[in-house]
C-alpha cells in the first residue's frame, strides 16, 4: 500500500485498539482515511471511500467520528487495523461547523450558527444555544459551576458560555453491523450500569437467550457501547436486544 499523497486535513493520535501503542489516523484533503502504527510509522490501513471533510475535535467512545459535507455524522470503530463505519446520523441540512461527543454520552453539534445538544442515539435536539455566528462549536468544554451545568463553545471570534440541563439517556440498540463473520451490536449505555446481550435466531422463538461466550458489559461511561457476537454471521440471521441488569 502506498501512503496517501495529499496533505492532511485532520488527524488523531491515540490508542484505538487498546494494545497500549498509539495509532495515528490522518484524514487527507481528498477524503482518504489512513492509519499508521505510532512507534514504527508503518501504514496499517487506508480507506479511500469516506468522503469525510473533518474529524470530530474529541474522540468518540467507540472510535472516530467524522463529518461529511451534507450535515452527516459518521461513527467508526477500530478493528483489525481498520476504521469500520458502524452507523451515521444526518444532523443538519448543511455542513457541520462542530461535532463533539462528551464523556456523558452527549453529542454537541455546531450548524447554522447555533450549538445543539443531542443525547445518544442523537435523533432529537434536547437543547439549543442562541444564534452565535460562524464556525460555532468546533471546540466545546463542559464545567459544573455552583451546581449548574455550563457549556463553553468556540465561534469564529469568541468563546461563549451557556447554562443547560442534561437530558436523560435511554437504553436503545442503535445499530447491528457485520464485520467478516462477527456481528457488532451498538447501543446506548448508562455509566455504572451492567448490560447483557440477548439473541433470537427467529422471531417465533418464545424467549430471548443470553449469547454464549459474550460476557456482561459494565459501562464505565455513558453513551455508545458495543457487544461483539463472534462468528454470528455464520448463523444466517439473528435478532438482538440489550437488557440492563438490576
Amino acid at each position: 500500500m502506498a501512503p496517501p499523497s495529499k496533505l492532511p486535513r485532520d488527524w488523531w493520535c491515540r490508542t484505538f485498539d487498546g494494545d497500549g501503542n498509539k495509532e495515528i489516523t490522518v484524514l487527507t484533503s481528498t477524503g482518504r482515511l489512513a492509519t499508521f502504527d505510532g512507534p514504527s510509522r508503518e501504514l496499517r490501513s487506508i480507506r479511500t471511500d469516506t468522503n469525510l471533510k473533518l474529524l470530530s475535535n474529541s474522540p468518540g467512545s467507540l472510535g472516530l467520528i467524522g463529518r461529511d459535507a451534507h450535515g452527516g455524522a459518521r461513527f467508526f470503530t477500530y478493528r483489525e487495523h481498520n476504521h469500520l463505519e458502524i452507523f451515521r446520523r444526518y444532523l443538519a441540512a448543511g455542513p457541520l461547523s462542530g461535532l463533539n461527543e462528551t464523556p456523558d454520552g452527549m453529542l454537541w453539534v455546531g450548524a447554522g450558527g447555533v450549538l445543539t445538544l443531542r443525547p445518544s442515539p442523537y435523533r432529537e435536539i434536547a437543547w439549543q444555544s442562541a444564534p452565535a455566528g460562524l464556525k460555532v462549536g468546533r471546540y466545546v468544554a463542559l464545567q459544573n459551576r455552583d451546581g449548574q451545568e455550563c457549556v463553553f463553545m468556540s465561534t469564529s471570534h469568541s468563546i461563549e458560555g451557556y447554562v443547560y440541563s442534561s437530558p436523560e439517556l435511554a437504553l436503545e440498540v442503535i445499530a447491528v453491523t457485520k464485520d467478516d463473520n462477527d456481528m457488532l451490536v451498538t447501543f446506548t449505555s448508562i455509566a455504572g450500569g451492567t448490560f447483557r446481550l440477548k439473541r433470537k435466531l427467529n422471531m417465533v422463538e418464545p424467549g430471548w437467550q443470553s449469547v454464549p461466550g459474550v460476557a456482561d458489559l459494565v459501562a464505565s461511561r455513558s453513551g455508545l457501547a458495543m457487544f461483539v457476537d463472534p462468528d454470528a454471521g455464520k448463523l444466517g440471521k439473528a435478532f438482538y436486544r440489550v437488557r440492563r441488569l438490576p
